[in-house]
């Protein structure tokens, strides 16, 4: 049995209901990303499901487990993913193949605004610059206003704390914009 949430926790929450009291599923497999992982815990933790999150990461993995004790993680925390992207761009720029300015981007939920953070901190820490730094909604369709404003700010590194879709859109509009940098990487 499947229900589509379209991305959009409300959806996600009913969908988790229905499955557990109309269609009485004996496992529910936990939705897709962060925003949505965090948005239906209470309901799996009502009705008794466990909830592996496999494709949700948060430094509130802790609190939550502690929350809903059926609640697990399979991914890292967001602080530990932030740091390493920063030092593999931190090593680079020791390596004397990348420069300091950083264009950054995140999708405007709980993965993303946690991974902005925590790169940010992550980023000034190791002396990065940030030259630019915005979010977008989730659902952003047209990502091209996001890619010239960090084009036109000159970075050696784009960042983007992203969803799959998001990161299609975001690599074929640096394509087009022909985005010159020395790093491209997205989450």
């Amino acid at each position: 049995i499947e229900y589509d949430d379209q991305t959009n926790p409300g959806e996600t929450i009913k969908a988790v209901q229905r499955l557990a009291t109309q269609d009485e599923a004996d496992f529910i497999i936990a939705p897709y990303g962060t925003g949505l992982n965090i948005a239906a815990a209470p309901i799996f933790d009502r009705y008794g499901y466990p909830q592996i999150a496999v494709s949700a990461i948060t430094d509130q993995q802790a609190d939550l487990s502690d929350k809903f004790p059926n609640m697990f993680f399979t991914l890292g925390t967001t602080s530990a993913l932030a740091e390493d992207a920063v030092q593999i761009l931190t090593d680079m720029r020791e390596a004397g193949k990348l420069g300091n300015k950083i264009a950054m981007v995140n999708v405007a939920d709980a993965f993303g605004i946690e991974l902005a953070t925590a790169g940010r901190a992550a980023f000034e820490a190791a002396g990065f610059e940030l030259v630019y730094d915005t979010s977008y909604p989730l659902g952003t369709q047209d990502l091209s206003p996001v890619m010239k404003a960090a084009k036109a700010a000159e970075p050696d590194a784009f960042v983007a704390w992203s969803y799959p879709p998001d990161t299609f859109a975001l690599t074929e509009q640096a394509i087009i914009e022909d985005l010159d940098v020395q790093a491209f990487y997205t989450a």
